[in-house]
């Protein structure tokens, strides 16, 4: 069976709407068995990522924390809209196991509405990358 595997990042201030936005694509998904999260924090404390993995759980899934390297991170410009959790994405790729062979990147503040399966199927036509616009 094939997996949806699901990247977000979050720090301690965005770990909670994370973990609010996981819920709602496994409440919303037809197959919640079938997706992988991976959660890329930026220092997380172990208390909130014990929440994070039990908020996950009792949805019947798991959350893979993959911790950022704070060398990595560090230097990055940084403003009161962009952290350095933002950067994240960039890491996915060296951070991720090797079995991912495609990944939806999605940030931590969204809610699903319909079945996350869609987006996953959709056809790139040979593109490495799909994106939407940012209106905000």
């Amino acid at each position: 069976m094939e997996h949806i595997d699901i990247a977000m990042a979050a720090d301690a201030r965005y770990a909670q709407h994370a973990t609010v936005a996981m819920a709602s694509i496994l409440l919303r998904a037809a197959h919640p068995e079938r997706i992988r999260f991976y959660l890329l924090a930026d220092q997380l404390p172990a208390d909130i990522e014990s929440r994070v993995r039990a908020s996950i759980e009792r949805h019947g899934a798991a959350v893979d924390v993959i911790p950022l390297s704070p060398a990595k991170l560090a230097g990055l410009y940084t403003s009161g809209q962009l952290s350095r959790t933002a950067y994240a994405r960039l890491q996915a790729a060296e951070l991720l196991p090797r079995t991912v062979q495609r990944l939806l990147y999605l940030d931590c503040d969204i809610l699903a509405h319909d079945d996350i399966e869609k987006l996953w199927k959709m056809n790139l036509d040979g593109h490495p990358v799909g994106a939407v616009k940012d209106f905000g």
